[in-house]
């Protein structure tokens, strides 16, 4: 009976313990083992989307060469052009007023420029004469001292009269080398004032030359060929210099343009990485220029795609841009 009852005791400590250990094998594997569920994004990891327009990735922009007004429009937007052919004619009444006064202008610069060389010729052989009256009176006083001085050794002449001579050659001497210099400064001054006529000679005729080329200007002409988008097609429309008058492109290669609120600013970077849905079909692309606009409180940006040329692109077409981040 002893033997039985401890067999018994050994037999239940045994399942005691078995009972224990599977317990904490199982509790263990529960807390090293949890679910290998994917994360569910927050609202604020989801891609943000807005809506965007296609636009040409490369356009041509045709400026006004100055101020005038539209005389005539030989194209209008949506048409298609040719390398070389007329598009717009701007009024060149002015242009030509303007060559015509500088040509008459011109004109008179040469007249006077040619009366200031004729002028200095004469003003400089004047000068040249004087110098060689002066010379001639030098050499002249010269010949009469050497006479002098034979007229002394024969005891015919006074030394006064030798010393007189001297110094009236010494005095003509220094009359004539005054002379010479004020002569040289005369020169270089008729030297300056016809260089100065040629300078504003030059100055007119470059002048003309630019109105020249402005008036052939004023034809705008395509540059190559392509599109017309936008242009300025009402006659007598008063434009500035620099004004756009013509916008076309080829329409080979797109990108999108887009603008957002500027509170998604921070997702909106040069350089970020965009997807852009072109009928269903994902389209990457990457954010280009970006511009704040604080009056109306928005982020303009344009975004290059990796499939410029993608053949389910075309001018105007509203997409959707997926912001993804770097």
């Amino acid at each position: 009976m002893e033997n039985k009852t401890r067999l018994f005791l050994i037999i239940l400590i045994t399942a005691v313990f078995s009972g224990s250990l599977v317990f904490f094998i199982f509790s263990n594997n529960k807390t090293a083992s949890p679910d290998k569920t994917i994360p569910v994004q927050t609202a604020a990891e989801q891609p943000s989307s807005i809506k965007g327009t296609v636009q040409p990735e490369n356009e041509i922009l045709l400026l006004s060469p100055t101020r005038t007004t539209v005389k005539q429009a030989f194209k209008t937007p949506g048409s298609w052009v040719e390398e070389g052919e007329l598009i717009l004619e701007l009024d060149s009444k002015s242009v030509k007023e303007d060559i015509e006064r500088n040509r008459s202008q011109l004109a008179s610069k040469r007249v006077s420029l040619e009366k200031i060389e004729l002028s200095s010729k004469s003003i400089e052989l004047d000068l040249a004469y004087n110098e060689e009256v002066k010379r001639l009176r030098i050499t002249s006083l010269k010949t009469t001292l050497a006479d002098q001085q034979r007229m002394l050794d024969a005891g015919g002449i006074t030394p006064e009269r030798i010393n007189k001579t001297k110094q009236e050659i010494a005095l003509a001497e220094k009359d004539l080398e005054t002379l010479t210099q004020k002569n040289l400064i005369r020169v270089k001054q008729l030297a300056a004032d016809a260089k100065s006529m040629q300078l504003q000679i030059d100055a007119q005729e470059k002048t003309l030359t630019e109105k020249s080329e402005l008036l052939n200007e004023l034809r705008i002409k395509a540059p190559s060929s392509g599109t017309i988008l936008e242009m300025a097609t009402t006659k007598g429309l008063r434009v500035d210099a620099g004004n756009i008058l013509v916008r076309m492109s080829d329409l080979s290669t797109f990108k999108v343009v887009a603008s957002a609120n500027s509170s998604m600013e921070k997702n909106i970077q040069t350089g970020n990485q965009v997807v852009v849905i072109v009928n269903a079909e994902d389209v990457k692309g990457e954010i280009g220029l970006t511009t704040t606009i604080n009056e109306t409180n928005t982020i303009q940006f344009d975004v290059h795609l990796k499939a410029i040329d993608h053949s389910d692109l075309t001018l105007n077409q509203d997409v959707e841009i997926q912001l993804i981040g770097k």
